[in-house]
């Protein structure tokens, strides 16, 4: 299940039109600001020193400014720092898990609710 949902997401997602809101058709935006976009890279620096994949994005958007990339990764662990903190940037963890009741358990270890959506249920 995990590897057609991950196939299935990144096809989705590079479907997704990146620009200015004000345009037909741009479903993502810029980032907030230039810390934001630090946020971002330094969700996906840790990330990627615990063993996560990026599998599709990554990177700062060839649009510049504080545009980003849609970002997913693989092989998410509730040891990266985006298990426990908020993601207000295009970053789409995707987590394995085994039992529903596991995949609970990793939602309710942050006191952040908005964070589960990075979650696969």
């Amino acid at each position: 299940m995990h590897d057609a949902f991950v196939a299935k997401l990144i096809e989705k997602t590079r479907a997704l039109k990146v620009g200015d809101g004000r345009e037909a058709g741009v479903a993502q935006g810029p980032l907030i600001d230039a810390s934001a976009v630090a946020k971002v890279e330094e969700l996906l620096d840790d990330a990627r020193a615990k063993g996560a994949e990026v599998v599709l994005g990554g990177s700062r958007h060839q649009l510049g400014g504080t545009f980003f990339q849609p970002t997913i990764l693989t092989g998410a662990t509730q040891e990266m720092a985006f298990a426990r903190e908020e993601i207000f940037g295009p970053l789409a963890p995707v987590f394995r898990f085994e039992t529903e009741e596991g995949v609970i358990a990793m939602a309710n270890a942050t006191e952040f609710g908005l964070a589960s959506y990075g979650h696969l249920y």
